[in-house]
């Protein structure tokens, strides 16, 4: 598999492996503006459960994200904000 860019991409994310297995996963923050992102999981019921921050120094680049406590299995929403009011979402499922 090998991802291919023709032109300039838009800012974006990708988690991987989705479905996470475990308690870790990686957030691809491609083209995104340098500053400090949160990141939050949301369950199918609306509530938080888990979020922490990563900052960013700008283009494009992996964060490795690992959970203290387990997840328990499902779907649930990712959402990450910046400082400068930008937000992205991606469905995530546990297994």
């Amino acid at each position: 598999v090998a991802k291919v860019f023709f032109g300039k991409d838009a800012p974006g994310i990708v988690i991987h492996p989705n479905p996470i297995k475990g308690n870790s996963f990686s957030i691809d923050l491609n083209n995104m503006a340098k500053g400090m992102y949160s990141i939050s999981l949301i369950n199918n019921l609306g509530q938080e459960v888990y979020s922490s921050q990563v900052q960013h120094d700008g283009g494009t680049a992996t964060k490795m994200i690992t959970m203290k406590q387990a997840l328990p299995n499902g779907v649930y929403q990712l959402v990450l904000r910046g400082e400068n009011g930008i937000k992205m979402t991606q469905k995530v499922i546990k297994n």
